[in-house]
């Protein structure tokens, strides 16, 4: 089982925006073979409002996604730093 990974409008505008560095390496780690076979062992399920989401953290940046575990597909929520993502 491979998961594929999609961007939300808002996770989508949210990569763009970044530093092509941050962008690089954000993307890196979304094409792992590992990561796409496994998500939930790499990241840190979230409580309270977000519960269901996923965490994942890259560098300083923080990568909110939901893992869709019945069509296989890792759909990015949100990109940011810890001090704005959670708002």
């Amino acid at each position: 089982m491979v998961y594929r990974v999609k961007f939300s409008a808002t996770g989508r505008k949210a990569f763009g925006k970044l530093d092509n560095t941050i962008k690089s390496e954000i993307d890196k780690f979304l094409k792992r073979e590992n990561f796409l076979k496994n998500p939930e062992s790499f990241g840190k399920p979230l409580r309270y409002k977000f519960f269901g989401l996923y965490r994942y953290h890259i560098g300083s940046f923080r990568v909110i996604a939901n893992i869709q575990k019945d069509i296989l597909i890792i759909l990015i929520i949100e990109i940011g730093k810890r001090d704005k993502i959670y708002n």
